[in-house]
This record gives structure tokens, C-alpha cells and sequence, in this order.
């Protein structure tokens, strides 16, 4: 798959041994020793298309879920999207329950307004009680 010859192709091979754990001996491996006198060119063109196949699903992963397909997985700037209309929608819930908490304080504070209890403790310290006779 990766012949020595061609300099692309040895230059992914130690890309891909330094970076993604390829086994090293794959850059000491000489395939003139096992071929025959006639298999000289040999081309296997077949593993190219499923290896860009392979490739192109690792960069660009396809989406399996209904949010994940709607998002399209492929750019960050989605991620970012999400992450906002998240956030735009707890603050808006947050701010809805704000409010009705207000209101609902805004109508103890009426209600004590209109009805107000009188006082009918004791009475406060140094204050004498009037006495009638």
C-alpha cells in the first residue's frame, strides 16, 4: 500500500508510525523480496477509494442522531449554536420563573396593603397604659 519508492507515500507511512501508532518495521519492510520477477508494477488501486473512504468518515463523522443530523456534526460553529440556543433557552426559562415569583410577591405585598393587621400584643416598653377613674 505504501511503496518506498514514491516519496508521498513514504512520507504518510512515517506520518502515520510517529502520529497513529503504525508498527515501525512497516518502514523496514522491502516487498521486492517476496514478489515474483514479473509482479514489477503492480498498482492496488482498490485499497485507495476505501481508504479515502475510511478517512473522510474520520474527519467528517456521520451524524446519528436527530440533533446530531440536524447539526450536521461537521463544523464547530454548530457546536457553538447549540451551546447559545441552550443557553438563550435556560435564561428565558429562568427569567419566566423570576417573574412569576415576582408577581406573586408583588400581590402578598398588596394584599398586606389593603388589609392591614392591627397590632394587639403588648404594649411597647415605656409606654403606660391609659387608666379610666
Amino acid at each position: 500500500m505504501f511503496p518506498h519508492s514514491d516519496p508521498k507515500s513514504r512520507a504518510i507511512l512515517r506520518s502515520l508510525v510517529s502520529r497513529s501508532n503504525f508498527d515501525p518495521d512497516c518502514l523496514r519492510f522491502e516487498s521486492n523480496s517476496i514478489r515474483n520477477p514479473d509482479e514489477e508494477d503492480i498498482a492496488y488501486h482498490y485499497f485507495g477509494s476505501r481508504l479515502a473512504d475510511l478517512y473522510e468518515e474520520l474527519q467528517n463523522p456521520a451524524p446519528y442522531g436527530l440533533i446530531e443530523k440536524w447539526l450536521e456534526r461537521k463544523s464547530g460553529a454548530r457546536y457553538v449554536m447549540l451551546a447559545t440556543l441552550t443557553g438563550v433557552f435556560i435564561a428565558v426559562l429562568l427569567g419566566i420563573l423570576t417573574l412569576a415569583v415576582s408577581i406573586y410577591q408583588a400581590y402578598i405585598g398588596y394584599q398586606a396593603w389593603q388589609h392591614p393587621v392591627g397590632n394587639s400584643g403588648p404594649s411597647p416598653v415605656g409606654s403606660v397604659p391609659a387608666r379610666s377613674g
